[in-house]
């Protein structure tokens, strides 16, 4: 936990603000179950902020043949 708290603070953390909290990208990410590079892909593609931390990832379900 400390070590985990002493990388977050960081200076070439990537901080954001959503919701009215500003968090490290890495705890947006684990707030709401994501992957690092999710968030960061999301708003580098120009996605809302809000929706780029809190939306869930859709999973394509692969269609098998018998």
């Amino acid at each position: 936990m400390i070590v985990e708290q002493q990388a977050r603070n960081r200076t070439n953390n990537r901080i954001i603000t959503a919701f009215g909290a500003t968090k490290c990208l890495a705890e947006w990410a684990e707030k709401y179950n994501l992957n690092n590079s999710t968030i960061g892909m999301r708003i580098k593609a120009g996605w809302p902020i809000e929706k780029a931390v809190s939306e869930p990832v859709k999973r394509s379900q692969k269609i098998y043949k018998e």
